[in-house]
């Protein structure tokens, strides 16, 4: 007998916040995050259901929130990553990381 097409139920979380941003994030001083995403759709046509889709990510910032609200050289390390798994249409699946440049000395000048 023929599959049964995709019935998905989801749902995404995604960090709100009257500035967007997340600041010592975990009690972390060090730690700012920014555009945290979640998310997974269940495949409902089958029982019992499966997950088709999760989506995880986050972007932020290493160091402490004034220098990385200031922007200021060699204080902080911009960084994130996303990712993607889809079951039912994996030409959506991906994977996203960057990180902004950084060196020794902008890794001991962070905190």
């Amino acid at each position: 007998s023929p599959m049964p097409p995709p019935l998905n139920i989801g749902a995404v979380m995604t960090l709100s916040s009257s500035t967007g941003s997340w600041n010592n994030a975990f009690g972390i001083p060090i730690v700012q995050m920014h555009n945290v995403v979640a998310g997974v759709s269940l495949n409902v046509a089958f029982y019992p259901p499966y997950p088709s889709s999760i989506l995880i990510g986050a972007s932020g910032c290493i160091g402490l929130q004034d220098n990385c609200d200031k922007k200021k050289a060699n204080h902080y390390i911009e960084t994130g990553a996303y990712f993607n798994m889809n079951t039912i249409l994996p030409e959506k699946n991906f994977f996203f990381a960057y990180t902004s440049g950084y060196d020794i000395s902008g890794i001991i000048n962070i905190a």
